[in-house]
């Protein structure tokens, strides 16, 4: 009975998110006006549900009118953390019946798609900032964050199409956990049948090239680090596919690996930038980097001290509001990304503000004492080695764990000591290195790998 009433509501859900697919994507049209206005009577809405229906929200917006607030007074209101949010669970969430008990209880259960209390889909992020977080969407959030993801290609090959083939097949390699935010929509909005085809990321590299050789998919989608393996695979012999669309998500997408995919299947990568909170930022194919989602959310790029930086700088973290789901308000939430705002408008018209790719978190950086470290410092020469297929880099007391999975030769000494030439530079005397050749990483419960793994601190 469970089954049957799941596929009900999935039906209804498929139906609905249909109907407000087209909306959804001719948004990506406004100009900056109209979506300033569209964001400010979603935000007087989203005020008024916190103050109403969420006691810690309440106690900290009592003095906001959200009748009358203005939009570009946003940073006037108080941010809050992941902390903030995990520590207050129950009193974040309107619905009394969203408990971080029976949220994570909902979660562990999970096998497939399902819903909680027939209306909300809940998700978990990996906690790779080192606290985990658990996130819940009502019914139409859960359609709103599964357009958003999808709108900006579809309004490119719409633009572009390419040329129509019999039976086109589709195909990821993903995180296999109900609860990530990639399964979860595709579980819910996702059609059935032999032209999707999904690979769980955990799978052997073989059996995936075996996977992917047997389907020949048109399109192709995989966390970045999963695409740099599938360029080299295909480099090998081993896999041979043309799909005609490649696209990433999850992961920073680094200029090595849209170049090994542009030499090896003779495409483009379509970066595609989202987050288990609501926010995603897709590229329309015209101009440079990726639009945000101006129209259901709000960013606030801030410095390390939370202050905000202009267009064209880039920002050690952001602020970010979720204005289109109201079952956990998250207001001017903090995020560890880097991300950098491009000033100039986007040739293709449209209003949404774009940002460069994002590079990576803030919870990345190594901190030895007074001296941070910034990953791009082992990236850079990692990434130009032809011979390193993957990498882990984790902080020592005075130096780095560096993990690599090769295809062949590499020279330890020359590496270490272009690494070892740029952390002196940066202030870090003395850095000692520790190389470790290794046949595979471990990856995170969500399927995404972490290249660059801080020290703990107490």
């Amino acid at each position: 009975m469970a089954a049957d009433r799941y596929s009900e509501l999935r039906q209804q859900h498929c139906s609905d998110f249909e109907s407000v697919l087209p909306q959804i994507v001719e948004r990506t049209r406004w100009p900056s006006e109209q979506l300033r206005e569209d964001r400010q009577t979603r935000l007087r809405t989203l005020l008024r549900v916190a103050r109403q229906g969420s006691p810690w929200h309440a106690s900290r917006l009592t003095d906001v009118d959200a009748d009358s607030f203005n939009i570009d007074d946003i940073a006037e209101l108080p941010s809050m953390s992941k902390q903030d949010l995990m520590s207050n669970y129950d009193d974040i969430a309107p619905d009394p019946r969203i408990t971080l008990t029976t949220v994570n209880q909902h979660i562990q259960s999970l096998t497939g798609g399902a819903y909680l209390f027939d209306r909300y889909s809940a998700i978990a992020s990996g906690g790779s900032s080192g606290l985990r977080g658990v996130f819940v969407y009502d019914w139409d959030g859960w359609m709103q964050i599964a357009g958003i993801g999808q709108r900006w290609t579809i309004r490119e090959l719409t633009a572009n199409p390419l040329p129509p083939i019999d039976n086109p097949v589709s195909a990821t390699v993903f995180a296999d956990k109900a609860s990530h935010v990639s399964y979860a929509i595709g579980a819910t909005f996702s059609r059935e049948g032999p032209g999707n085809a999904r690979f769980p990321i955990n799978m052997a590299v073989k059996d995936i090239v075996e996977g992917l050789n047997r389907v020949q998919p048109d399109s192709l989608g995989a966390y970045a680090s999963a695409l740099q393996i599938l360029a080299d695979e295909a480099r090998a012999g081993r896999l041979n596919i043309r799909p005609r669309r490649i696209w990433t998500c999850g992961e920073p997408l680094y200029p090595e690996i849209i170049a090994a995919v542009a030499r090896e299947f003779g495409v483009t990568v379509s970066d595609l930038w989202g987050m288990s909170e609501g926010g995603y930022a897709g590229s329309c194919g015209e101009g440079a980097g990726m639009h945000l989602s101006d129209d259901l959310t709000w960013i606030e790029p801030v410095d390390a001290d939370g202050k905000p930086v202009p267009a064209g700088t880039r920002a050690a973290k952001f602020l970010f509001t979720n204005l289109y789901n109201h079952a956990l308000p998250l207001i001017r939430y903090e995020v560890s990304d880097e991300i950098m705002v491009l000033e100039e408008q986007c040739p293709c018209g449209s209003g949404h503000r774009r940002i460069s790719s994002v590079l990576g978190r803030q919870d990345d950086l190594f901190r030895y004492d007074s001296v941070t470290i910034h990953p791009q410092i082992f990236r850079s020469p990692l990434g130009r080695e032809a011979n390193v297929m993957e990498y882990r880099v984790t902080q020592t007391m005075s130096g780095a764990h560096i993990a690599l999975c090769t295809r062949g030769a590499i020279d330890q000494t020359g590496l270490g000591g272009v690494i070892r030439k740029g952390l002196v530079e940066a202030g870090l005397a003395e850095p000692m290195l520790e190389f470790e050749l290794v046949e595979s990483l471990d990856r995170q419960d969500t399927g995404k790998l972490k290249r660059f793994v801080p020290l703990a601190r107490g």
